[in-house]
């Protein structure tokens, strides 16, 4: 069976892990801004608040700030909402 595909990236023949891929990406799109993560999401094609969740599971920054985010960004459910009036 072959396939003709114009990807940026091929897969190799033997595989490739996507969360080495990913944290790889990650890293250098941060050296490449000097650490300016609204400016590596951007190269990223990934939001500022995507970028610093998936940097904190690879460890790129700081595990305790990412889990202020989820609290700090955490979606309102409709119970909040109606509890709130």
């Amino acid at each position: 069976m072959t396939t003709t595909t114009s990807a940026a990236f091929v897969l190799p023949e033997e595989g490739v892990s996507l969360e080495a891929v990913e944290k790889s990406f990650m890293e250098q799109a941060l050296a490449r801004t000097n650490g300016n993560q609204s400016q590596a999401a951007k190269l990223l094609g990934i939001s500022r608040y995507a970028l610093r969740y998936r940097a904190g599971c690879h460890g790129l920054i700081d595990v305790k700030d990412v889990a202020n985010m989820r609290t700090r960004y955490r979606r309102t459910s409709r119970k909040d909402v109606e509890a709130a009036r």
